[in-house]
Formats: structure tokens, sequence, C-alpha cells
């Protein structure tokens, strides 16, 4: 009877983990789908900005929006990733009073860091001016857009809201739909009225009060159609500072470690080599960042599902889901990143012009570095999932004063280009560091061998494309070919590995063997 009842347990977990999974996969992929329209605009926008800007206002108007996204980190101060772990948790528990408190105190606290961010700026300006700054357009651009910080800190928060208590639908109409609008909206009087670059950072301010006011309407309709928003009453709020304090501030070195990696290289630059290398640098990494949009979107949804998981105790399936995301994920980004790699001159001169050419190299090192990180980069959330955050703490402290040192070696050296190579090594520092924090602790107890076979199937096909066009001659068809040949070959082999029969059955209804498969079955 013991085993009849432990291979029942077994086979429901089983069918839970593959359901859990398969919902997972499903809605990440309609953000997925989200983000590919949003890199549509968003590309357009990067472009016409790049386009449209001389060279050095584009690089003053990327260094101010560099200090924002750092201003913005310090304001969430752990908190975005703190809600997505136990709004979801208090939520499964039934503990709304807690999950309540949990929402308030992260906006509150948000909100009042990102308000400190800007009166420090303002009045720190001499200082920055006469110390940190040789352009004197970069400053005055960032006394404009440094308001950005608290409303992006905000709207990180609103995000981790909907991806807790609203469907996919509406996150995907929120962040894939309305922001990338508004920003296509901000460069418009670049083309028509020929604008200068201060009217287009007084744009960029207006579209982020506008996304940030939308978010809010939206998610008071959420909760109120959900019936969470008597929760939200003095009354019936509990605000469990203790458990979130102590669970954010360790967290808080994944939000500077954000600055450190990105926005801190930016400053260097721009301290070391003017505005014209930020520009340089600036102007391919949106491009380079593409090989994360996948795992962007996984993410949303990949780390409430795994706080359900630990919260019902269903440790075991933890390892198929993360398994099986890290597949999808590296398979669904590997045309993009070959292109990256194999056509970034083509890319940067076709996209920004001759004046960016020398950017080609940066873009190379940049897109492997992303691509990479991502893949692995969701290990992150198996140690938060399980408590360890002073486990992640620690690999975060390193990674921060790793970035530290490689910055101030490689960019006063080397410029962009080291810049660029900083960067690289350190969106790998940290992964690397979780993965062997994962296996020691011994959270992950299966290895997926599938999945290893197919890494090592990517490595193998990425050398191929990288050196082969070289050996039978350079051109962009050749270059062109060898991308799509590997693509394909990865996808056929990691067929198996997905599982797409199960994840999306409505692809194989349209297959003309889907009747006969059905017949052999029955």
């Amino acid at each position: 009877m013991t085993s009849v009842s432990e291979q029942t347990h077994t086979q429901q977990s089983v069918e839970t983990s593959a359901t859990l999974t398969r919902k997972l996969i499903r809605g990440s992929s309609l953000l997925t789908l989200g983000r590919v329209i949003a890199i549509v605009v968003n590309f357009a926008v990067q472009v016409i900005t790049v386009r449209f800007l001389i060279k050095s206002d584009y690089g003053a108007f990327a260094y101010g929006l560099s200090i924002v996204s750092m201003g913005a980190s310090f304001a969430l101060f752990g908190l975005g990733r703190t809600l997505n772990r136990f709004a979801p948790l208090f939520q499964e528990r039934r503990e709304f009073g807690r999950m309540a408190g949990t929402v308030m105190l992260s906006l509150c606290c948000v909100t009042a860091i990102g308000l400190g961010v800007v009166v420090l700026v303002l009045a720190g300006q001499g200082f920055i001016g006469s110390t940190l700054v040789h352009d004197p357009l970069s400053l005055s651009l960032l006394l404009i857009l440094i308001v950005l910080a608290p409303l992006k800190a905000v709207d990180s928060i609103f995000e981790e809201m909907f991806a807790t208590f609203a469907n996919p639908k509406a996150l995907f109409i929120r962040r894939h739909l309305v922001g990338p609008l508004l920003k296509l909206m901000c460069v418009l009087p670049l083309i028509f009225a020929h604008s200068d670059v201060r009217l287009l950072a007084i744009s960029y301010l207006i579209g982020g009060v506008l996304g940030t006011g939308y978010s809010a309407i939206v998610l008071w309709s959420v909760l109120k159609k959900a019936d969470l928003l008597k929760y939200f009453r003095r009354d019936s709020i509990q605000i469990p500072a203790r458990q979130v304090f102590g669970f954010s501030l360790p967290l808080m070195s994944t939000d500077l470690l954000v600055m450190a990696r990105i926005a801190l290289v930016t400053v260097v630059l721009e301290f070391c080599h003017g505005a014209l290398a930020v520009a340089a640098f600036r102007a391919v990494l949106p491009v380079a960042r593409l090989n994360t949009f996948v795992a962007e979107s996984f993410r949303l949804l990949f780390s409430p599902a795994i706080s359900r998981m630990y919260a019902r105790g269903d440790v075991s399936s933890i390892d198929r889901v993360y398994w099986r995301t890290m597949a999808w994920i590296a398979v669904a980004t590997f045309p993009l990143f070959l292109i990256c790699i194999g056509l970034s001159d083509v890319i940067t001169i076709a996209l920004f012009g001759s004046e960016y050419a020398d950017s080609s190299g940066i873009l190379s090192l940049l897109a492997t570095g992303f691509y990479l990180s991502s893949i692995v980069g969701f290990n992150n959330e198996i140690l938060k999932a399980h408590g360890y955050v002073g486990r992640i703490f620690l690999t975060d402290m390193l990674t921060i004063a790793s970035a530290i040192l490689l910055h101030l070696m490689f960019v006063p050296v080397w410029g962009p280009l080291g810049a660029a190579a900083s960067t690289t090594l350190v969106l790998l520092i940290r992964p690397i560091g979780n993965q062997i924090t994962i296996y020691r602790l011994g959270l992950l107890r299966e290895i997926d061998w599938g999945c290893m076979r197919l890494f090592l199937l990517m490595i193998q096909a990425t050398v191929i494309a990288w050196l082969l066009p070289g050996q039978i001659g350079n051109s962009v068809t050749n270059q062109l070919l060898t991308t799509i040949v590997g693509s394909l070959v990865v996808l056929v082999a990691a067929l198996p590995v997905l599982d797409i029969s199960h994840t999306f059955p409505e692809l194989m209804r349209l297959s003309p063997f889907h009747n006969s498969i059905d017949a052999t079955e029955t």
C-alpha cells in the first residue's frame, strides 16, 4: 500500500509539474511575442534617436539615461524582487493582509528613495558638473531626466504586481505595447519638428509620467476585479517589515549590480573619454540586449511560479521547470545571437551609419555576454525561492567589486571596446558563481543531460558559424547561410528537449500526422 501511495504521489507530482511548466511557458511565450513587438518599436526609437542626433548629443543623452538607470536601481532597494516572492507566497497561503502590507511597504519605500535621488542630484549639480562630468550638455540633460528615476522604480514595482496579480495579457499590453508606443511618441518631434536633444529629454519625462499613471489605473482595476482591494484598508493591512527588509536588503546588491554592470561603465567612459565614447558604446547596447528579450519575458512569470512550487513543498518540480526554461531561452535566442556575432559590422553600419563603424566589435562582445548570462541567469531565482539571499548577496558583492576593478582597468586604456570587454566579463561572473553555489547546496538534484547535450551542440554551431565564413569567403551571403543552417540544426536537435507536443498541443493538431498518432495511441 505504501509503495502504491508513493507511486501515485510521484505521478501526481510529475503531472502537476508538467502542467505548471506548460502554463509558465505558454504565458511566457505570450510575453515573448509582446516583447518581439516591443523590440520592433524600441528598435525604431533607437535608430531614430541615433540618426537624428549628432554623435556628441546622443552621447550626452545616453549618459543622462544611464544615471537615471542607476537612480532607479538604487531606489528599488531590492524590493522589486522581494515583492515578486512574498506577494504570491502570501496570496497562496491566503494571508491577504500580509500580502497587501508587502505591496504598500514596497511602493512607499521605493517612492521615497526615488524622490531622495532626485533631490540629491539637483542639490549636488555643482559638484557633479565640476568633478564627474566634462560635457555641460550631459549635466543639463541629466537635470531634466533625473525625475524619471523614481518613475522608473515605481513602474518596476507595478510590473511585478502585474506578474503576480494580473494575467499575462495585462502585462503584455502594459510592458510591450503601451511603453514602447510612448517612447515612439517621444521621438516624433525629432523627425517632424527637427527638435533638439533637450526637447527629447522633456518628451521622455512626459512619457514616463503617462506610463506610470496608466499602470496605476490598470492595477487598481485588476485588484478590484479580484476582490483584493478590501485588504488594502488600514484595518486589514499587516506590514511584515522585518521579513520584507530581511529579504530585500541582501537583494539590494542585485540592484547595485545592475548599476555597476552598465551604468557605471558609462560614467567611467564619459569621465575618461567624453560623450563621443559614450555614444559609441551605448548606440549598440540595445542591439546586444536583444539577446535577453526571451529571458526577460520568461523571468516575470518564472519567479512567482517557483515561489508557489516552493510554498507547496513541490521542490522536485523546480528542477524540471528550471532546465526546460533554460532550453527554451537558449534555442529561441540562438539565431539572433549568431547574427550579432557574425554580421556585427553590417548591422552597425546599416542601422547607425558609418560614423558608428567602430562599434561592431563592441556589439559582438556585448551580445556574447548577454546571451550566455540570459541562459544561466535564472539560477538566481532558484536561490531566492529557497531563501538563500545571503548567498546571493555574497555573489553579488563579489561581482560588484569585480565590475569596479575591471571597468577601471579596461575603460581608461581601451575606451569603448574596453567597456564592452569588462561588461561581458561582469555579465558572466554572477551566474557562474550562483551555479556553483546551487550545486554545492544541492538545490538542483537532477541534471537534464538532454539539455546539456543540446548546449554542447550550440557551442559547436557557434564556433562553426564564426569560423566557416572566413574559410569559404567572408561575404554577407555566406554569413547569412551559416547562421540559418546553424539555427536549423539546433532547432531540430532541440525538439525532443523542448517537448513542444505537450507545451503547445494545438500546434500538433495542425500536423498532418496528428490523426494517425491519435489512432495509434487509441
